[in-house]
């Protein structure tokens, strides 16, 4: 789950005010292989604000040590 169920830090609100080609996403490589069905998924609680997520999305990913 990339935002949302869990992870309310970033609210509707603020990923509105941002916008999603202002976002970055960063993981480590084992993070991103151990997604079920290879799919990041949002559940912001916001219906428009999850239709905006919904699009490829780069990912900028990393080794566990930060290489």
């Amino acid at each position: 789950m990339l935002l949302g169920r869990g992870n309310q830090q970033i609210s509707p609100e603020m990923v509105k005010k941002v916008r999603r080609e202002h976002l970055i996403v960063v993981a480590t490589r084992g993070k991103i292989q151990g997604i079920e069905d290879g799919i990041l998924r949002v559940d912001t609680g916001d219906l428009e604000v999850d239709e905006m997520l919904r699009c490829y999305i780069k990912v900028v990913t990393t080794t566990a040590n930060g290489n």
